[in-house]
């Protein structure tokens, strides 16, 4: 039997009946997000939607050869692992503070642009001494970036632990405490509730009579010289103002766009064919205990006029993160961070609104052919919309560097057609 065709008054109660679907789809939506956010809570919505936009970079960086993503600043930034092979040759962990103070003169032979280090010093040394040689060490050059610890106390105030507080405060004098924190960025980088690393802070409220910013941030600054007045001095949920150039914000945070891929460590740890057997991508990675066995000709080709990052890699450290490429070491994070901002190459990610509007278009738009076509065509037409947004979207992120909402739209797809068809 042949199907009679939609009267003008049915399809315009279809078209309605696909409004109707999306917005009460989006009431539950938001209603969801409100709940997950007020509660503390995972969203169900958000976490399918960050699954998919985690596979997106993994997608995008098993074909890195034809993103030029970071390629510039990989060559300046140069990666110190602190790793299973220096712990095994330096020794068990914690090192002395005057391994870092020899370290770090031997480095500053070759003149490197900046050495920051992402670790934090804030308990002293067993041996006061080597504590002094250190901070010496500090204040002797002004292109050293130190880690600081923050947290939160028992009232909800942001609270701060100095590295080297006591031995740095007794070797200057009052009026340069403050240029000594223009040099210390606190590190923390809290996971979202599903425990994967997708965004950053930038900046803290003011502590005092000025913020602190984060590590990051000071050693881009550092190495593109930068003054701190130049940097912006309040927190912003949409953007942060570097110099001429702004950082977009997610909420207050800084979407990390991750193109470093993970390490797999070799299984022997042998010295001579160490880094033979895997390269990040990352222009160059050295093993701490290497880096101190340098000649000084090796060391001036390796480090001269370079932006170095110290940072654990050892597992038995702990400053393994999950990240939409896997596990990666906390030091490769930032190291994601820092050539992003070197490269002004920033993820942007649609507001709220701006996906609810998604959501409705893309409903009224099944709606309306859906209105003028059969089953089939409606399928049909279906896939396309999942399809062309789906793959949209990859596109937009790979070559755009922007986040779209994906799950709740194409979700919304679906029960509108479902809707529709029952309806019918």
């Amino acid at each position: 039997m042949k199907k009679t065709k939609l009267t003008s008054k049915q399809k315009l109660k279809t078209f309605c009946l696909s409004i109707i679907i999306s917005f009460l789809f989006l009431t539950f939506l938001i209603f969801s997000s409100w709940w997950s956010s007020h509660f503390k809570s995972s969203n169900f919505f958000e976490l399918v939607d960050k699954f998919i936009l985690d596979s997106f970079f993994a997608f995008r960086n098993s074909r890195f050869e034809n993103n030029p993503v970071f390629k510039e600043s990989s060559s300046k930034i140069i990666l110190v692992n602190i790793d299973d092979y220096s712990l095994d040759k330096i020794g068990r962990w914690p090192w002395r503070r005057d391994v870092f103070a020899d370290f770090i003169e031997r480095l500053e032979s070759s003149h490197p642009k900046v050495i920051a280090l992402d670790i934090i010093f804030a308990d002293p040394d067993l041996y006061t001494s080597a504590d002094y040689k250190l901070a010496k060490v500090f204040l002797k050059y002004d292109n050293i970036i130190f880690a600081l610890l923050h947290y939160k106390d028992s009232a909800g105030k942001i609270q701060i632990r100095r590295p080297l507080k006591k031995q740095l405060t007794e070797l200057s004098s009052t009026n340069k405490i403050k240029l000594i924190d223009q040099r210390l960025g606190f590190v923390g980088i809290d996971p979202d509730r599903d425990g994967v690393t997708r965004n950053t802070q930038l900046i803290l409220p003011v502590i005092g009579s000025y913020p602190f910013y984060s590590w990051d941030i000071l050693v881009s600054a550092k190495f593109l010289g930068i003054p701190l007045e130049k940097i912006s001095s309040l927190p912003s949920n949409n953007e942060f103002i570097l110099n001429n150039f702004s950082i977009p914000l997610n909420y207050g945070l800084m979407p990390i766009n991750y193109v470093l891929p993970k390490i797999e460590r070799p299984e022997k740890l042998e010295e001579q064919d160490y880094y033979k057997e895997f390269q990040p991508f990352w222009e160059d990675t050295i093993s701490f205990y290497e880096v101190m066995q340098f000649s000084k000709e090796k060391l001036k080709k390796y480090f001269q006029n370079k932006l170095v990052l110290v940072g654990a890699t050892a597992l038995a450290l702990e400053d393994i993160k999950s990240t939409p490429l896997g596990k990666m070491p906390g030091i490769y994070i930032h190291a994601n961070i820092i050539g992003s901002i070197l490269e002004r190459n920033f993820l942007k990610t649609f507001k709220s609104l701006d996906n609810y509007l998604i959501i409705l278009s893309l409903g009224m738009i099944l709606g309306l052919i859906l209105s003028q076509t059969n089953l089939i065509l409606g399928v049909l037409a279906l896939s396309a919309l999942f399809l062309i947004y789906f793959f949209g979207n990859y596109y937009i992120f790979s070559h755009y560097n922007l986040l779209i909402s994906i799950f709740p739209p194409l979700l919304n797809l679906f029960l509108v057609f479902s809707g529709i068809k029952i309806y019918h």
